[in-house]
C-alpha cells in the first residue's frame, strides 16, 4: 500500500500497493510563462510535551534559471546528457553544492509534460540528468526549463523569519523533515544559540540544504500558537510528474505539492488515472486502495479517501 502526502493548502498522503508509480498534479490552468505570486503558509498550534505532526507544501517554486529546446539527447550510464545550444549555459552552472543536487529539470511539452530530474553535472551548454529521461525527449523539438530548488534559509528565512520554534537543542524546537521517495531524509530545525538553522545529526549547518521539488516537509510542530509566514516565487503551471513509493507492505510517500491552490476537488487532482503506474491505485474498499489523507492546515485534523473503483469515484 502506497501512503502519499502531497502538502496543499490541505495535505495529501497517500498510502501505496504497488511497486513505486508516478502520479501527476495538475493545477486548473496552462499559460507560456509562469506568474509571480505570494502565498501564506499556516502553522497549526503544537504542543511542547507530545508534539502533533503537520505537513507542509510551500506551492510555489524558485524562477527559471534556463529555458531552452534540446539540441541532443543521449543515455551515459543509466542518466540523460541534454545538450543546448552554443553559450546558453556555463561550466558548472547548475552543479551540486556540498553533496546535494541544486537543480531540477522539467519537461516542457510532448506526451512526458511535467516530468522533472534532478541535473547532477553541468557542461558548458550541457546538463547531465540523475534519472533516464532519453525516451521522452525529441533532440531539436523537445522543450525544458531548469529550475532551482529553495533551500531552508530561503523558503524559511535564514534567521527564522518563518516563525518555527526555535531552541537551543532539537528537543525542544520544531523539526522539519525534508524527505524523498526512494531516498534519505534530512532532519533541520532553528538553532536559537547558533542563530541559524541546523541538522539534527551532526548539528551541521543546514541554511543552505535544498528542498528538492519531489520532496515533502513535515514537522514536528513544539510552537504552542498557530503561525504563518509567506512565500513569494513563481505559481507554476501545468502538471508535475512525482514518483511514489510502493510495496507489498505500506509505505509513506511525502510530496510537494507546486500549486497555491486553495481548494482542489480530488476528482480535477489528477491523482487517479486508472493507471497503477502513473497514479493511485483505485479499489473496491479502503483495504485493497492506495490512501490520500487530507489534513486541515488550521487544525491538524485529517480524513482518509480512496478512488472506488465500482462506483468510479472517491
Amino acid at each position: 500500500m502506497k501512503h502519499f502526502c502531497i502538502p496543499m493548502y490541505r495535505t495529501l498522503t497517500v498510502s501505496a500497493l504497488v511497486a513505486a508509480s508516478l502520479v501527476q498534479l495538475s493545477p486548473a490552468q496552462n499559460a507560456t510563462t509562469d506568474p509571480v505570486g505570494v502565498t501564506t503558509v499556516n502553522l497549526i498550534a503544537g504542543n511542547a510535551t507530545t508534539p502533533p505532526t503537520q505537513y507542509l507544501g510551500l506551492g510555489l517554486t524558485k524562477g527559471s534559471s534556463f529555458q531552452g529546446v534540446v539540441a541532443t539527447a543521449s543515455l551515459v550510464s543509466g542518466a540523460t546528457r541534454l545538450t543546448f545550444a552554443a553559450g546558453s549555459i556555463a561550466d558548472n552552472a547548475f552543479d551540486p553544492v556540498n553533496g546535494y543536487n541544486t537543480h531540477f529539470i522539467e519537461v516542457l511539452d510532448g506526451s512526458a509534460t511535467g516530468a522533472i530530474s534532478d541535473v547532477e553535472v553541468t557542461d558548458a551548454d550541457a546538463v547531465t540528468l540523475a534519472d533516464d529521461l532519453s525516451a521522452v525527449i525529441t533532440a531539436g523539438t523537445t522543450k525544458v526549463r531548469i529550475r532551482k530548488f529553495w533551500t531552508v534559509a530561503e523558503a524559511f528565512g535564514a534567521t527564522n523569519s518563518a516563525g518555527f520554534l526555535g531552541g537551543a537543542t532539537s528537543g525542544v524546537a520544531d523539526v522539519l523533515t525534508i524527505s524523498r521517495p526512494g531516498d534519505s531524509s534530512v532532519e533541520v530545525f532553528y538553532n536559537t544559540s547558533a542563530s541559524q538553522w541546523k541538522t539534527v545529526a551532526g548539528a551541521a549547518n543546514a541554511n543552505d540544504i535544498p528542498i528538492p521539488t519531489d520532496a515533502g516537509i513535515h514537522v514536528l510542530r513544539r510552537g504552542t500558537s498557530t503561525a504563518s509566514f509567506k512565500i513569494v516565487g513563481d505559481v507554476k503551471l501545468g502538471p508535475t510528474a512525482l514518483w511514489v513509493d510502493g510495496d507489498t507492505t505500506e509505505k509513506t510517500t511525502l510530496l510537494q505539492n507546486l500549486y497555491p491552490l486553495g481548494s482542489v476537488m480530488l476528482k480535477d487532482s489528477g491523482l487517479y488515472t486508472g493507471n497503477n503506474t502513473t497514479g493511485v491505485q483505485g479499489g473496491t474498499s479502503a483495504t485493497n486502495a492506495d490512501l490520500v489523507t487530507i489534513q486541515d492546515p488550521t487544525t491538524g485534523a485529517s480524513n482518509q479517501f480512496f478512488f472506488d473503483t465500482t462506483s468510479q469515484r472517491w
